[in-house]
């Protein structure tokens, strides 16, 4: 629960809970009164966890501006990466497979950055799923999703809004829903009130390759 933290090169594999758990609450859950910024999580590989592959907990605003690169995540039983808190988070270069829940869900954008990620068959409703926070636009860029083995039925990339005026530029993704077989899932989703440059993706095998909700706003930029 400090600054400028680094958990780098272990591998946690078997446990029954979160692999990888970061938090704002002290041993008797009480939320810190500080920060704890500009950590880093690097190159690290967590298997069969009973949760959560990785887990950031942050009930107020303390967990932001962090480096979460080149991690290795399988078999997670819920998510491989959930952030309560993303704030000016750099989550890139993870490979994550065979999630019971999302690959990645992130909450809280604030000019952050999700790049360059490879997640293959997740098994909930959507893989890469994140919620834009006002005012700093946040990238999402050359992550690879691929559901080839047609667990994942809902959206392989997700932006919706924690608050109005949220923006994101998607950028160069590619997403193929199965390999083979019956159409299913959606490949982008831009959920209501979400302002977002769309561009470059490739999207394959999905029933609905683009879905829009009442009020998202898709460009292709400048």
């Amino acid at each position: 629960m400090n600054w400028q933290s680094v958990i780098e090169d272990i591998v946690v594999t078997n446990v029954g809970g979160d692999g990888i758990l970061v938090t704002n609450e002290n041993a008797a859950g009480q939320p810190i009164s500080n920060t704890e910024v500009n950590g880093r999580i690097a190159g690290s590989f967590i298997e069969a966890a009973g949760q959560d592959g990785i887990r950031v907990l942050d009930s107020g605003n303390s967990v932001t501006d962090w480096n979460l690169v080149d991690n290795w995540v399988a078999q997670a039983g819920d998510d491989a990466i959930d952030l309560d808190n993303a704030a000016g988070w750099r989550v890139i270069g993870h490979h994550t497979y065979r999630s019971a829940d999302a690959a990645i869900h992130a909450d809280r954008l604030f000019g952050s950055s999700v790049s360059d990620n490879y997640d293959e068959d997740f098994g909930g409703n959507a893989a890469i799923d994140l919620a834009l926070n006002c005012c700093a636009s946040s990238v999402v860029t050359g992550n690879r999703i691929f559901d080839l083995d047609g667990t994942g039925s809902g959206a392989h990339l997700r932006l919706s809004v924690v608050s109005d005026r949220a923006t994101a530029s998607a950028v160069g993704n590619a997403v193929r829903c199965r390999e083979g077989g019956r159409r299913r899932g959606v490949g982008l989703d831009y959920q209501a009130k979400v302002t977002a440059v769309s561009t470059g993706n490739s999207v394959v095998g999905c029933k609905t390759p683009r879905r829009l909700g009442r009020g998202a706003s898709v460009s292709r930029g400048r």
